[in-house]
């Protein structure tokens, strides 16, 4: 593993440990400059849409949850990893539950979107929160999107009236200038 991975990781593992989710930037994409002419990934909060045991679920009801968990990540991770070889850029906006990568051995996290995840943070920007206002707003002065062939948010949630997913388009969608930005269908509306 990288420095650089190795580093990114603790600094996300003490603000995990802080529950301390206020907006931060991390990491600069690689590709910096953002270019217009390249399709571009948002994964938001992925580590929600992982589902680890807990001890306050009932064990046949988690078994289907879990289940249900693995199909939403895994038909992401497929998405995101084949978005990536086509040339997409990519953005990830953690929150506290990104610690749920850390995580070995377990039978509760799809094998490719461990992948995509691990990617999108070697190759990506990273920026971490739960104030989706103004991760938008730094989304919006920092990452050229207006005029993008596409733009796919993925992650967790979907749900119209909750979700992070649709509250993060809502403030990127002022600044599209008519690029087309979609949802993921595999980006679940709960687990």
């Amino acid at each position: 593993m990288s420095a650089v991975l190795t580093t990114l990781r603790s600094r996300l593992r003490k603000l995990d440990e802080r529950e301390d989710n206020t907006f931060r930037v991390f990491q600069q994409a690689p590709w910096t400059p953002y270019r217009a002419d390249q399709p571009l990934v948002i994964i938001v909060h992925p580590g929600d849409a992982i589902q680890a045991p807990h001890p306050f679920i009932d064990p046949d009801e988690y078994e289907d949850v879990r289940k249900r968990s693995l199909v939403y990540q895994a038909n992401m991770g497929d998405e995101i990893l084949a978005a990536l070889d086509a040339g997409a850029q990519v953005l990830v906006v953690h929150r506290g539950s990104c610690s749920q990568f850390r995580a070995t051995d377990c039978d509760w996290i799809a094998p490719s979107y461990k992948a995509a995840i691990e990617r999108a943070r070697r190759e990506g920007a990273i920026i971490y929160g739960d104030q989706l206002d103004k991760a938008g707003a730094w989304i919006a002065e920092h990452v050229d999107i207006a005029g993008r062939p596409d733009i796919l948010v993925t992650g967790a949630y979907n749900a119209p009236d909750w979700g992070c997913i649709p509250a993060l388009i809502k403030e990127l969608e002022p600044h599209l200038r008519g690029a087309p930005i979609r949802i993921s269908v595999h980006a679940p509306d709960q687990n």
